[in-house]
This record gives structure tokens, sequence and C-alpha cells, in this order.
């Protein structure tokens, strides 16, 4: 059954890609191992993915509930991946509610994240050698956490939705 699943996939994937209108990116395999690395190499930048969830989709307005960092690092000069440094991942209990369209999405709920906040101190040490950020869609998810978190005004950003072919 698996077989004939995966030659179906593959099937629908080769016919989206003749369309010349769809790109197709392969799944994610969740199971792979990663290499975690103690410290930097040297040469190496360190970058930090970014994801956030929030309270809706007003930038201005709307607050963050859920915050995940993966710091990595990779090569200054081939940009090969090297290894993963660190992760982090906080609840925040928003000030205002969470809207239920936000939460048909993200499936977070105020039982969720009542009584957690996200540590400020604790992000700032985390985030200090990071020089790159990389978001899905981060027009939207640095608006938020800049306005949350100061740290991140300070670094550079790239758009993994938008700036990566």
């Amino acid at each position: 059954m698996k077989k004939q699943y995966n030659e179906q996939i593959t099937q629908a994937i080769e016919l989206l890609k003749k369309t010349g209108v769809f790109k197709v990116i392969e799944k994610f395999d969740s199971e792979i191992d990663l290499p975690y690395l103690s410290e930097a190499p040297e040469g190496s930048v360190v970058a930090c993915i970014v994801d956030i969830e929030s309270t809706g989709t007003d930038i201005l307005h709307d607050e963050i509930i859920e915050l995940g960092l993966v710091k990595f690092a990779f090569d200054k000069k081939t940009s090969e991946f090297l290894g993963v440094l660190d992760e982090f991942q906080s609840y925040e209990e928003p000030t205002i509610p969470i809207s239920e369209e936000a939460s048909k999405i993200h499936g977070l709920y105020l039982e969720d994240v009542k009584g957690h906040q996200i540590d400020d101190e604790l992000i700032e040490e985390f985030m200090a050698d990071v020089v790159l950020c990389i978001a899905h869609n981060a027009y939207f998810d640095r608006a938020m956490i800049e306005r949350r978190l100061a740290v991140f005004k300070q670094k550079h950003w790239a758009c993994s939705q938008r700036e990566i072919p």
C-alpha cells in the first residue's frame, strides 16, 4: 500500500511540474537526524529560524502567543548548513482574545497559553550571536516580533517564502 501511495504522489508531482505553473518542493522528512553542535565553527555564520503564532493577523494590534526558534550555523563561504546550535520554544498569555480564525490555523487556545510568559532576558541571551533571522512570511513574523522583543530589531532578516527560489 505504501509503495502504491508513493507512486501516486510521484505521478501527481510530475503532472504539476509539467504544467509550468507549479513548483513542487519535496516533503520535509522530520525523521532526519540533524547534527547538533556545541558551538559555531570558526568561519561560520549563526542564523535563527523564527516562527510565531499570534492572536490574529493584525500586525499592529494582535499579540504573539507562541515563539519558536532554532539557532544554527552555516558556512560563510559555501552557505552549507553545519548544524543546530540551540532551540527555544515558549508560549505567552495574551492581553487580548485569540481570534477564532487564528485558533483554527494554529490550534492554540487560551487554555494552552494561560499563565505562560516569554522570558525576554533569556531571548536576549539566546539571540546574542545570531546574525540572520529567517522566517516564512518574514513580513508578518518580523513586524510582530520586533514590536514585542527589541533584540530582533538589530538582526538581518530573510524570508523563506519570498527570497528562496
